[in-house]
């Protein structure tokens, strides 16, 4: 079966697009930016939350905070019921090399323990939902360069059984360039790191798809080709407000269609061009 991103019924996994932001930061900007205060209008976090957090981990929370800033003051979204998917490509890389450089030179006494909690699969979407306090599932995917488009099937796929009014937070994160380290496991570059955050409202299957709102479905043909984009391509795209389609294997695509605002997506204020 073909489902086609501009017909009139929602197939399953479609999703209404909420609220969007696309953050940037080089690395050596990420430390200053664990230490910013939440955005206006957007939650505050816990004194030091970040301290230990992965670099990712810092620019996608970001992301999330910067969308919920954009909200509406006046009616504060209830985040309780809300789930998280978050898809890292290649993160806590540059702790790991820091702990296995302590580790041979000072033995145990030479690394920290937060590696563990702040360098896994699920580090970013475990720090999203502690932090804002939602109670709905929260999952790492990827891992790799794949991310986006893992992020974008997990997500489809949980908004098959999730119950509204919840929302699905998806955050796709990811270093424009992997950083260069020296022996010592010291950063000799100062790549830029890259996040994507949506917030997405499962649409009844067989209802309506919302023309003049942005959305997510996720269409199947074996025969059609889609351009294989970096990720950074694809967070340009959306701040421009164009249609994007993944390519999710096995004739799956995830099509992301502008609403008459397009994504809603912001310019984001850390920018810089991709290396």
């Amino acid at each position: 079966m073909s489902l086609s991103p501009a017909a009139a019924v929602a197939p399953l996994g479609a999703c209404v697009i909420r609220g969007a932001a696309v953050v940037t930061a080089r690395l050596t900007e990420i430390p200053l930016l664990a230490r910013q205060p939440a955005p206006a209008g957007a939650p505050a976090l816990p004194a030091r939350f970040l301290r230990h957090a992965d670099e990712q981990t810092v620019v996608g929370l970001q992301a999330v905070l910067r969308t919920l800033g954009a909200g509406d003051p006046a009616h504060p979204r209830d985040l309780t019921g809300d789930a998280v998917v978050a898809a890292s490509c290649r993160a806590g890389q540059l702790t790991a090399a820091r702990t296995m450089v302590g580790l041979e030179r000072q033995g145990p006494v030479g690394v920290t323990p937060h590696v563990v909690p702040q360098c896994s699969l699920h580090s970013l979407a475990s720090a999203v939902s502690v932090a804002l306090g939602m109670h709905g599932p929260n999952i790492g995917v990827a891992g790799g360069p794949a991310a986006i488009r893992e992020g974008l099937m997990a997500a489809s796929t949980l908004a098959m059984t999730l119950t509204a009014p919840a929302a699905i937070w998806l955050i796709v994160t990811g270093w424009d360039d992997q950083p260069c380290l020296d022996d010592e496991a010291t950063p000799q570059t100062d790549p830029t790191c890259r996040s994507l955050a949506l917030c997405l409202q499962a649409i009844p299957h067989g209802s309506t798809l919302p023309r003049e709102m942005p959305h997510l479905v996720m269409t199947q043909n074996p025969q059609h080709a889609t351009e294989d984009r970096p990720f950074w391509e694809h967070c340009e795209r959306l701040t421009q407000g164009r249609t994007t389609a993944v390519d999710c294997g096995r004739g799956l695509h995830a099509v992301l269609q502008p609403g008459i605002n397009g994504f809603g997506v912001q310019p984001p204020s850390h920018r810089q061009e991709a290396a």
